[in-house]
Formats: C-alpha cells, structure tokens, sequence
C-alpha cells in the first residue's frame, strides 16, 4: 500500500502499534496474515510498486516526497479454501444453523512463517 510517510493517520497507527492482520479474499478462500508493519520508503518497490491511479492522493506524483509504503514481516499465516460451488457451502451452513453440527466446507491450516 502506497501511502503519504508523514502526518497521516495510518502512519501514525503503524507507529503506535506496529502489530497488524493482512487480509485477501478471493472466489476459492480467504487468506489471513498477522505480522509486524513498519513504514519504508524503499524507493526500487515504491517504483515498481507505483500506479497512475496513485497520483489522485499525491500532488507531486510520484516524485511527492511523502510518499512511503506499508511493509509486513509476517509471523503467521492462516487460509480457508474450498473447492466446491459456493451454493453448496452457503447450504452447509445453512444446514449446521438448523442441526447444531459444524459444517465442513473446506481445508483450514495455520502457517507459523
């Protein structure tokens, strides 16, 4: 995440608690990531990192020297995946409201990185 590196409320967060949960979602699962963030202004990722559509926040552009990003040492990693239908898994768990059981609708594990 590109973001402004000085006076901005998520800057600051980061520095009053750098202990922090990525997630990411897609059609197969979910993906979450806890770790510590701190801010960088590692100037090859900014530029690798950096789209057009970033511009809107920033009026230097890229060259806007309060531009920094979000790094993320991971510590552990957790994902939920399934193979089936979504359809199919909205009715387990359904199903598991009515009969009290825990529906299983896929693969769950805990990653320690």
């Amino acid at each position: 995440m590109v973001l402004h590196a000085g006076p901005s409320p998520k800057a600051d967060e980061i520095r009053m608690n750098p202990n922090v949960n990525v997630s990411v979602h897609d059609s197969k699962g979910y993906l979450s990531i806890s770790g510590t963030a701190s801010i960088t202004k590692d100037e090859a990722k900014i530029e690798e990192l950096w789209k057009t559509s970033a511009a809107a926040w920033f009026e230097a552009g890229r060259e806007d020297p309060s531009i920094a990003l979000i790094k993320v040492d991971s510590d552990t990693a957790e994902y939920w995946a399934s193979d089936e239908p979504r359809v199919a898994s909205m009715f387990k768990i359904a199903k598991s409201a009515v009969t009290g059981d825990t529906p299983n609708i896929g693969r769950n594990d805990v990653v320690d990185l």
